[in-house]
Protein backbone atom coordinates (compact mmCIF):
# COMPACT_ATOMS: atom_id res chain seq x y z
CA UNK A 1 0.00 0.00 0.00
CA UNK A 2 1.54 3.45 -1.18
CA UNK A 3 1.37 6.46 0.96
CA UNK A 4 -0.34 9.43 0.88
CA UNK A 5 2.33 11.54 -1.66
CA UNK A 6 4.71 8.94 -2.61
CA UNK A 7 5.02 7.62 -6.16
CA UNK A 8 3.37 4.65 -8.14
CA UNK A 9 5.30 1.69 -8.75
CA UNK A 10 6.03 1.98 -12.55
CA UNK A 11 5.25 -1.59 -13.87
CA UNK A 12 5.30 -3.00 -17.53
CA UNK A 13 1.26 -2.36 -18.56
CA UNK A 14 1.64 1.38 -17.16
CA UNK A 15 4.99 1.59 -19.83
CA UNK A 16 3.18 0.57 -22.68
CA UNK A 17 0.31 2.90 -21.67
CA UNK A 18 2.67 5.97 -22.06
CA UNK A 19 4.61 4.63 -24.95
CA UNK A 20 1.19 3.77 -27.06
CA UNK A 21 -0.09 7.46 -26.09
CA UNK A 22 3.22 8.99 -27.47
CA UNK A 23 1.93 7.29 -30.87
CA UNK A 24 0.10 9.17 -33.85
CA UNK A 25 -3.40 8.16 -34.83
CA UNK A 26 -2.05 6.16 -37.83
CA UNK A 27 0.89 4.46 -36.06
CA UNK A 28 -1.56 2.83 -33.67
CA UNK A 29 -3.99 1.73 -36.42
CA UNK A 30 -1.14 0.50 -38.32
CA UNK A 31 -0.30 -1.64 -35.17
CA UNK A 32 -3.74 -2.92 -34.79
CA UNK A 33 -3.48 -4.13 -38.70
CA UNK A 34 -0.48 -6.17 -38.01
CA UNK A 35 -1.67 -7.85 -34.97
CA UNK A 36 -5.03 -8.70 -36.68
CA UNK A 37 -2.97 -9.70 -39.84
CA UNK A 38 -0.57 -11.66 -37.99
CA UNK A 39 -2.85 -13.93 -35.90
CA UNK A 40 -5.14 -14.52 -39.39
CA UNK A 41 -2.11 -15.91 -40.92
CA UNK A 42 -1.58 -18.33 -38.02
CA UNK A 43 -5.11 -19.41 -37.70
CA UNK A 44 -4.69 -19.90 -41.83
CA UNK A 45 -1.49 -22.02 -41.08
CA UNK A 46 -3.17 -23.80 -38.53
CA UNK A 47 -5.95 -25.48 -41.00
CA UNK A 48 -3.73 -26.71 -43.55
CA UNK A 49 -0.92 -29.50 -43.94
CA UNK A 50 2.79 -28.60 -42.86
CA UNK A 51 4.27 -28.21 -46.20
CA UNK A 52 6.93 -26.25 -46.87
CA UNK A 53 4.93 -23.79 -48.97
CA UNK A 54 2.62 -23.24 -45.86
CA UNK A 55 5.67 -23.32 -43.80
CA UNK A 56 6.13 -19.50 -45.24
CA UNK A 57 3.28 -18.64 -43.60
CA UNK A 58 4.87 -18.75 -40.05
CA UNK A 59 7.62 -16.80 -41.44
CA UNK A 60 5.60 -14.10 -42.48
CA UNK A 61 3.13 -14.04 -39.43
CA UNK A 62 6.96 -13.13 -37.38
CA UNK A 63 7.58 -10.46 -39.64
CA UNK A 64 4.34 -8.90 -39.33
CA UNK A 65 4.39 -9.04 -35.57
CA UNK A 66 8.15 -7.68 -35.74
CA UNK A 67 7.10 -4.61 -37.63
CA UNK A 68 4.21 -3.82 -34.71
CA UNK A 69 6.69 -4.62 -32.56
CA UNK A 70 9.22 -1.87 -33.94
CA UNK A 71 6.25 -0.15 -34.63
CA UNK A 72 5.30 0.42 -30.49
CA UNK A 73 9.09 0.65 -29.74
CA UNK A 74 9.70 3.57 -32.79
CA UNK A 75 12.65 1.03 -33.65
CA UNK A 76 13.23 1.87 -37.52
CA UNK A 77 15.45 -0.67 -39.09
CA UNK A 78 13.04 -3.39 -40.84
CA UNK A 79 14.59 -6.78 -41.86
CA UNK A 80 13.39 -9.26 -44.42
CA UNK A 81 12.17 -12.11 -43.11
CA UNK A 82 13.95 -15.10 -45.67
CA UNK A 83 11.06 -16.88 -47.38
CA UNK A 84 11.57 -20.20 -48.80
CA UNK A 85 11.11 -20.16 -52.75
CA UNK A 86 8.67 -21.66 -54.27
CA UNK A 87 9.57 -21.56 -58.22
CA UNK A 88 5.80 -22.58 -58.88
CA UNK A 89 4.95 -23.49 -62.79
CA UNK A 90 1.76 -24.37 -65.05
CA UNK A 91 2.61 -28.11 -63.86
CA UNK A 92 3.40 -28.36 -60.03
CA UNK A 93 0.06 -25.67 -59.25
CA UNK A 94 -2.14 -27.28 -57.05
CA UNK A 95 -5.28 -28.07 -58.84
CA UNK A 96 -7.54 -27.70 -55.97
CA UNK A 97 -6.32 -24.09 -56.52
CA UNK A 98 -6.54 -23.21 -59.59
CA UNK A 99 -9.51 -21.69 -59.29
CA UNK A 100 -9.51 -19.87 -56.37
CA UNK A 101 -6.51 -18.15 -57.40
CA UNK A 102 -6.46 -18.11 -61.15
CA UNK A 103 -10.55 -18.64 -62.05
CA UNK A 104 -8.65 -20.91 -64.73
CA UNK A 105 -9.14 -24.45 -64.39
CA UNK A 106 -6.13 -26.47 -65.00
CA UNK A 107 -6.53 -27.92 -67.84
CA UNK A 108 -7.06 -24.97 -69.45
CA UNK A 109 -4.03 -23.26 -68.16
CA UNK A 110 -2.21 -24.77 -71.57
CA UNK A 111 -4.49 -23.62 -73.51
CA UNK A 112 -4.37 -19.85 -71.93
CA UNK A 113 0.21 -20.28 -72.92
CA UNK A 114 -0.48 -20.71 -76.04
CA UNK A 115 -2.88 -17.63 -76.56
CA UNK A 116 -0.62 -15.54 -75.01
CA UNK A 117 3.40 -17.05 -76.25
CA UNK A 118 3.90 -17.56 -72.73
CA UNK A 119 7.46 -20.31 -72.66
CA UNK A 120 7.36 -22.42 -69.43
CA UNK A 121 11.10 -22.86 -70.10
CA UNK A 122 11.89 -19.39 -70.44
CA UNK A 123 13.42 -16.72 -67.23
CA UNK A 124 12.82 -13.00 -67.75
CA UNK A 125 15.54 -10.53 -66.37
CA UNK A 126 13.63 -7.72 -64.40
CA UNK A 127 14.52 -4.36 -63.76
CA UNK A 128 16.43 -4.89 -60.37
CA UNK A 129 18.32 -8.10 -62.00
CA UNK A 130 16.04 -10.82 -60.45
CA UNK A 131 15.54 -13.94 -62.68
CA UNK A 132 12.19 -15.03 -62.82
CA UNK A 133 10.37 -17.97 -64.41
CA UNK A 134 8.65 -16.41 -67.47
CA UNK A 135 5.31 -18.62 -66.36
CA UNK A 136 5.75 -17.59 -62.71
CA UNK A 137 5.09 -14.01 -63.83
CA UNK A 138 2.40 -14.47 -65.98
CA UNK A 139 0.58 -17.00 -63.20
CA UNK A 140 0.96 -14.39 -60.91
CA UNK A 141 -0.17 -12.03 -63.01
CA UNK A 142 -3.73 -13.84 -63.31
CA UNK A 143 -3.81 -14.04 -59.73
CA UNK A 144 -3.37 -10.66 -58.67
CA UNK A 145 -5.86 -9.64 -61.11
CA UNK A 146 -8.30 -12.49 -60.05
CA UNK A 147 -7.69 -11.60 -55.96
CA UNK A 148 -8.27 -8.58 -53.52
CA UNK A 149 -5.20 -9.36 -51.59
CA UNK A 150 -1.86 -7.27 -51.28
CA UNK A 151 1.58 -8.24 -52.57
CA UNK A 152 2.27 -8.81 -48.58
CA UNK A 153 -0.45 -11.43 -48.61
CA UNK A 154 1.19 -13.16 -52.06
CA UNK A 155 4.57 -13.57 -50.39
CA UNK A 156 3.74 -16.60 -48.43
CA UNK A 157 2.29 -18.46 -51.64
CA UNK A 158 4.62 -17.43 -54.18
CA UNK A 159 7.71 -17.22 -52.10
CA UNK A 160 8.27 -13.77 -53.06
CA UNK A 161 8.90 -10.42 -51.45
CA UNK A 162 6.24 -7.81 -52.14
CA UNK A 163 9.12 -5.58 -54.25
CA UNK A 164 9.56 -8.67 -56.24
CA UNK A 165 6.04 -9.26 -56.97
CA UNK A 166 5.26 -5.96 -58.14
CA UNK A 167 7.99 -5.64 -60.67
CA UNK A 168 6.61 -8.90 -61.98
CA UNK A 169 3.42 -7.56 -62.29
CA UNK A 170 4.43 -4.86 -63.79
CA UNK A 171 6.71 -6.81 -66.41
CA UNK A 172 3.62 -8.86 -67.59
CA UNK A 173 1.05 -6.38 -67.56
CA UNK A 174 3.56 -4.45 -70.54
CA UNK A 175 4.22 -6.89 -72.29
CA UNK A 176 0.69 -8.42 -72.69
CA UNK A 177 -0.18 -4.97 -73.45
CA UNK A 178 2.07 -4.16 -76.33
CA UNK A 179 1.88 -7.04 -77.65
CA UNK A 180 -2.17 -6.96 -77.88
CA UNK A 181 -3.28 -3.63 -77.67
CA UNK A 182 -4.27 -3.68 -81.50
CA UNK A 183 -7.22 -5.72 -79.97
CA UNK A 184 -8.38 -2.97 -77.84
CA UNK A 185 -10.99 -1.42 -79.76
CA UNK A 186 -14.22 0.27 -79.58
CA UNK A 187 -17.13 -2.07 -79.29
CA UNK A 188 -19.92 0.69 -80.02
CA UNK A 189 -20.40 -0.91 -83.39
CA UNK A 190 -20.71 -4.57 -81.63
CA UNK A 191 -23.58 -3.31 -79.41
CA UNK A 192 -25.27 -1.25 -82.38
CA UNK A 193 -27.84 -3.74 -82.87
CA UNK A 194 -29.21 -4.28 -79.79
CA UNK A 195 -30.01 -0.06 -78.98
CA UNK A 196 -33.42 -0.69 -79.79
CA UNK A 197 -33.55 -3.38 -76.93
CA UNK A 198 -31.93 -0.97 -74.44
CA UNK A 199 -34.39 1.55 -74.90
CA UNK A 200 -37.16 -0.49 -74.73
CA UNK A 201 -35.55 -1.59 -71.06
CA UNK A 202 -34.92 1.55 -69.61
CA UNK A 203 -38.35 2.98 -70.84
CA UNK A 204 -39.89 0.05 -68.70
CA UNK A 205 -38.35 1.54 -65.72
CA UNK A 206 -40.25 4.46 -66.32
CA UNK A 207 -44.08 5.19 -64.93
CA UNK A 208 -46.18 6.04 -68.24
CA UNK A 209 -46.64 8.52 -70.05
CA UNK A 210 -43.02 9.22 -70.48
CA UNK A 211 -41.64 12.51 -70.76
CA UNK A 212 -40.12 14.28 -73.88
CA UNK A 213 -36.60 13.77 -74.45
CA UNK A 214 -36.68 10.21 -72.16
CA UNK A 215 -37.68 8.12 -74.82
CA UNK A 216 -34.47 7.28 -76.29
CA UNK A 217 -32.36 7.24 -73.02
CA UNK A 218 -31.15 3.78 -73.11
CA UNK A 219 -27.92 3.48 -70.64
CA UNK A 220 -26.42 5.63 -68.02
CA UNK A 221 -22.91 6.26 -67.38
CA UNK A 222 -21.32 6.10 -63.75
CA UNK A 223 -18.33 6.80 -61.96
CA UNK A 224 -16.71 4.64 -59.47
CA UNK A 225 -14.39 6.74 -57.03
CA UNK A 226 -11.42 5.38 -55.72
CA UNK A 227 -9.62 6.32 -52.89
CA UNK A 228 -6.22 7.15 -52.26
CA UNK A 229 -3.81 8.45 -49.74
CA UNK A 230 -3.45 12.02 -48.95
CA UNK A 231 -1.68 13.63 -52.05
CA UNK A 232 1.27 16.45 -50.58
CA UNK A 233 0.43 20.43 -51.77
CA UNK A 234 -2.80 22.08 -51.79
CA UNK A 235 -3.21 22.26 -55.01
CA UNK A 236 -3.20 18.45 -55.22
CA UNK A 237 -5.66 18.43 -52.48
CA UNK A 238 -8.23 20.34 -53.53
CA UNK A 239 -8.50 18.90 -57.03
CA UNK A 240 -8.14 15.47 -55.44
CA UNK A 241 -10.99 15.47 -52.67
CA UNK A 242 -13.77 14.51 -53.13
CA UNK A 243 -16.72 16.50 -51.25
CA UNK A 244 -19.66 13.72 -51.18
CA UNK A 245 -17.54 10.65 -49.80
CA UNK A 246 -15.21 13.08 -47.92
CA UNK A 247 -12.02 11.44 -49.62
CA UNK A 248 -8.94 12.21 -51.48
CA UNK A 249 -9.86 10.00 -54.65
CA UNK A 250 -9.68 9.14 -58.59
CA UNK A 251 -12.45 8.33 -60.31
CA UNK A 252 -12.94 5.56 -62.99
CA UNK A 253 -15.71 6.21 -65.56
CA UNK A 254 -17.61 3.43 -67.34
CA UNK A 255 -20.91 3.21 -69.54
CA UNK A 256 -23.26 0.44 -67.82
CA UNK A 257 -25.45 -1.09 -70.23
CA UNK A 258 -29.13 -2.93 -69.41
CA UNK A 259 -27.82 -6.75 -70.06
CA UNK A 260 -25.33 -5.99 -66.97
CA UNK A 261 -21.99 -5.73 -69.76
CA UNK A 262 -19.59 -2.52 -70.03
CA UNK A 263 -20.10 -0.78 -73.33
CA UNK A 264 -17.26 1.37 -72.44
CA UNK A 265 -14.52 2.51 -70.61
CA UNK A 266 -13.18 5.93 -69.82
CA UNK A 267 -9.35 6.86 -68.16
CA UNK A 268 -9.24 8.24 -64.29
CA UNK A 269 -9.97 11.85 -63.96
CA UNK A 270 -9.48 13.77 -60.45
CA UNK A 271 -12.11 12.64 -57.62
CA UNK A 272 -13.28 15.77 -57.58
CA UNK A 273 -14.68 15.83 -61.57
CA UNK A 274 -18.48 15.75 -61.34
CA UNK A 275 -20.09 12.50 -63.23
CA UNK A 276 -21.81 15.01 -66.27
CA UNK A 277 -18.40 16.64 -67.02
CA UNK A 278 -16.70 13.01 -66.79
CA UNK A 279 -19.47 11.95 -69.53
CA UNK A 280 -18.57 15.07 -71.84
CA UNK A 281 -15.23 14.89 -71.71
CA UNK A 282 -15.42 11.06 -72.77
CA UNK A 283 -17.35 12.04 -75.96
CA UNK A 284 -20.06 8.79 -75.49
CA UNK A 285 -23.03 10.71 -77.24
CA UNK A 286 -20.54 12.01 -79.94
CA UNK A 287 -19.21 8.26 -80.67
CA UNK A 288 -22.86 6.79 -80.15
CA UNK A 289 -24.46 9.32 -82.71
CA UNK A 290 -21.81 8.65 -85.50
CA UNK A 291 -22.23 4.82 -85.13
CA UNK A 292 -25.88 5.25 -85.32
CA UNK A 293 -25.58 7.66 -88.12
CA UNK A 294 -23.37 4.69 -89.94
CA UNK A 295 -26.01 2.36 -89.45
CA UNK A 296 -29.07 4.84 -90.84
CA UNK A 297 -30.56 5.40 -87.22
CA UNK A 298 -33.18 8.29 -87.35
CA UNK A 299 -32.12 10.95 -85.47
CA UNK A 300 -35.17 10.87 -83.25
CA UNK A 301 -34.65 6.85 -82.43
CA UNK A 302 -30.64 7.29 -81.49
CA UNK A 303 -29.81 6.32 -78.29
CA UNK A 304 -28.51 8.36 -76.04
CA UNK A 305 -26.81 8.05 -72.50
CA UNK A 306 -26.91 10.27 -69.39
CA UNK A 307 -25.05 10.33 -66.57
CA UNK A 308 -26.43 8.01 -63.87
CA UNK A 309 -29.52 6.63 -63.23
CA UNK A 310 -30.23 9.28 -60.59
CA UNK A 311 -30.25 12.11 -63.40
CA UNK A 312 -32.71 10.12 -65.54
CA UNK A 313 -34.88 10.23 -62.56
CA UNK A 314 -34.62 13.92 -62.16
CA UNK A 315 -35.41 14.70 -65.44
CA UNK A 316 -38.35 12.57 -65.09
CA UNK A 317 -39.66 14.05 -62.07
CA UNK A 318 -39.25 17.47 -63.58
CA UNK A 319 -40.74 16.57 -67.11
CA UNK A 320 -37.63 18.33 -68.39
CA UNK A 321 -36.19 17.84 -71.70
CA UNK A 322 -32.64 16.27 -72.76
CA UNK A 323 -30.55 18.05 -75.34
Amino acid sequence: MNHIGAPKKSNRRTQLKFRHASLTPLDRTEAKRLKKSAMLVVNIYSLLPPTPENLNLLFVAAELLRRRRNLLTNFVPLIHVPLIRTNITRLNFPVNLCWGRLRFRKRHLKFLFLAFGINETRDIILINGSKINEAECFLFMINRISSLKTLEEHEAFWGQYNDVLSRMFGHMIGRIYFGFKHLLQSNLKYWQPMFNYFIRCMQQRILPPIPIGCTCVGSSYDATVRPIANPAGGLFQQVLYNGKDRIHAIKYGSWGLPNGMYGDLQDCEVGSRHDELMLTNSRLNIRLREVQNEANTPPEEQLIAFADKGFIYYIVYNNMKLT
